[in-house]
């Protein structure tokens, strides 16, 4: 029985010497080789057993052996290296699918602003003028994508992307809507009122071209709002969501304080507080969460319908397009309201030495944000009016700003483009 016990031992030895030098880490894994195979790997084990176990008598004559766990180790030191490789190259691999996929957002957000600006606002705004004015109202929106677009690869690009301060380049600081609404109100009472204003009714000439074109700004803007994040991440899909509910909110507060006060709805009406939604939410858009948006859009939609049925009319200016009732206003009252519902959770942008994020807005616990809006409007209200004020002069001193009032009865179609916009007669 002894002699079992120790040629089983053996035997045992023998075999686990094999699965030392083949690799093999489990030892039930050898009986899956054919039976002469096995016999070899035996015959191995056991001649390496009997070196191993006189080994120790020739220590002091021969150089010792060199072992096998320096071997193992070596392997598992590849092995470590070549799965950080993989892993290395795999972290790669997923840098390059998110650029790849930031590269398209921002190829679609291109392609849906310009959306805006060609057939969205060459509709929204050609149907709002009397028709013997619908070609040159679209010919200026198609003449800016020309135009701005050559700008932009001439100057335009590296003006944004340069270095800048808080007066002119760099993309950290950027007004838009409430500057071009105090333009446009400039504009209107620097060029005075057009013929006939307000003794006639100068009525849009199609609410049909007009609505097709303020549901197009609605898709554009997502965009315009949801691309300035500059990423398709968390942050765009926030601004996404805010800029739908704000403009939804505006449509049906619009909507809503004009059949109160005239006792029905109007389409025109509607489409209206879409876009003061729009213009209003663009500043917080990157900001604030769904239900802020909500109320910016309810505010803006009430707001902007008393400054263009109540306001304009008591004071007498010919906004004809009601720029500024729904950009100039909308835009000013979006800029202050993101002092009031811009969180840290939506867009952690500020944070302390420790990295923590600091509070944004009022609801944030940052109510001072509001003050630093309120100076933000101001200054972008005075640049706006100086600055246009100075444009218009050069302009007015070079080639005019107005044109005759022949060609004003005449329709810009005819006296700027020779054309008509509808020929019925042919």
């Amino acid at each position: 029985m002894k002699i079992y016990k120790h040629s089983l031992k053996i035997r045992n030895q023998a075999w686990r010497l094999v699965a030392r030098f083949t690799g093999i880490a489990d030892l039930h894994a050898l009986r899956f080789f054919n039976p002469r195979v096995r016999r070899r790997m035996a015959g191995l084990g056991l001649a390496a057993y009997m070196l191993l176990s006189v080994a120790p008598v020739f220590s002091a004559v021969a150089p010792p052996m060199r072992s096998k766990p320096r071997i193992a180790a070596t392997a598992s030191a590849n092995d470590a290296l070549a799965a950080a490789d993989r892993i290395a190259a795999l972290e790669q691999k997923m840098a390059d699918a998110q650029s790849a996929g930031d590269n398209a957002w921002m190829l679609v957000s291109s392609g849906l602003v310009l959306l805006m600006t060609g057939p969205g606002l060459a509709l929204f705004y050609g149907g709002l003028v009397r028709k013997k004015n619908v070609l040159g109202t679209m010919m200026q929106r198609f003449s800016s994508m020309a135009w701005i677009s050559v700008l932009w690869a001439l100057f335009g690009y590296s003006l944004c992307f340069a270095p800048g301060n808080p007066f002119i380049g760099g993309l950290d600081y950027v007004l838009l809507h409430n500057v071009a609404g105090v333009s446009a109100l400039v504009c209107a009472l620097y060029l005075g009122k057009r013929i006939g204003y307000p003794r006639e009714p100068l009525l849009p000439h199609s609410v049909v071209l007009s609505f097709i074109g303020a549901c197009l700004l609605w898709v554009g803007w997502f965009g315009f709002n949801a691309g300035s994040a500059l990423s398709a991440g968390r942050l765009a899909s926030s601004a996404f969501i805010a800029t739908h509910f704000a403009a939804a909110a505006a449509a049906l507060a619009w909507a809503g304080v004009e059949w109160l006060r005239n006792g029905k709805p109007s389409a025109l009406g509607a489409i209206s507080g879409a876009v003061a939604g729009l213009v209003a939410i663009t500043p917080g858009s990157g900001f604030v969460g769904p239900i802020s948006a909500l109320a910016i859009g309810f505010c803006a939609g009430a707001i902007c319908y008393f400054m263009v049925a109540v306001l304009k009319p008591r004071l007498g200016y010919d906004d004809s397009l009601d720029a500024f009732g729904g950009h100039g206003a909308g835009g000013t009252l979006g800029a202050l309201f993101t002092g009031v519902f811009a969180l840290a959770v939506v867009n952690p942008v500020f944070h302390d030495s420790q990295g923590n994020a600091l509070p944004l807005g009022l609801l944030d616990g940052h109510g001072r944000q509001i003050l630093n809006q309120l100076a933000g409007v101001a200054i972008s209200w005075g640049l706006a009016i100086v600055g246009t004020l100075v444009i218009l002069k050069v302009t007015d001193l070079l080639v005019g700003v107005r044109v005759s009032g022949e060609h004003e009865l005449q329709g810009l179609d005819l006296s700027q483009h020779g054309e008509v916009g509808y020929d019925f007669e042919s």
